[in-house]
């Protein structure tokens, strides 16, 4: 039986007209117990954007992160590694998110990069939520739902993946 899960949730760049090649920004993940909920080891990075290096307003505004939060760190190839290599240390080998764009997204640049994907698992959590509630909801709709409160800044990788893991009990526990 799993005991943990991990919650992850993926920035990245955007504009307003949605014209852009989406690439991440920011990868944010946190262990949670499935029982209780309690948080526990978390990876947090942002990435440098190499496709479309200057973050439009919009994504600025959209998500707090700078220009310079991305401009003095390393591509996405280097954090990923560090990111698949936390994760394995950590026993897993798969993620939970909410919905299918941050294991799309991962793909897309890991193909775009020319390396490996190595997660083996995805679940959704936006789709058990649908599932069980018989409502489709973003994440922070789903928390005024359940009366949660959302962690920190929305569209903050990190912050919205300690906000996804509060539902991690009810949509995995037993």
């Amino acid at each position: 039986m799993v005991d943990n899960v991990l919650v992850v949730d993926i920035e990245a760049t955007c504009s307003r007209d949605k014209q852009m090649e989406m690439e991440t920004i920011e990868i944010g993940a946190v262990l949670v117990d499935i029982s209780n909920g309690e948080l526990g080891d978390q990876f947090d990075e942002f990435v440098r954007p190499v496709r479309n290096p200057e973050l439009t307003t919009f994504c600025t505004e959209l998500t707090g992160i700078t220009q310079e939060d991305v401009d003095g760190v390393i591509s996405f190839p280097s954090v990923y590694e560090r990111f698949r290599s936390w994760a394995e240390q950590k026993g897993m080998d798969g993620f939970c998110s909410w919905g299918r764009f941050d294991a799309l997204q991962l793909r897309r640049d890991c193909e775009f990069h020319g390396v490996e994907y190595t997660f083996r698992t995805h679940v959704d959590l936006g789709r058990l939520f649908a599932k069980r509630f018989h409502k489709r909801r973003g994440h922070r709709g789903a928390l005024r739902m359940l009366r949660l409160e959302p962690v920190g800044r929305h569209h903050r990788g990190i912050d919205d993946a300690k906000s996804i893991a509060k539902m991690v009990p009810l949509l995995l526990g037993s």
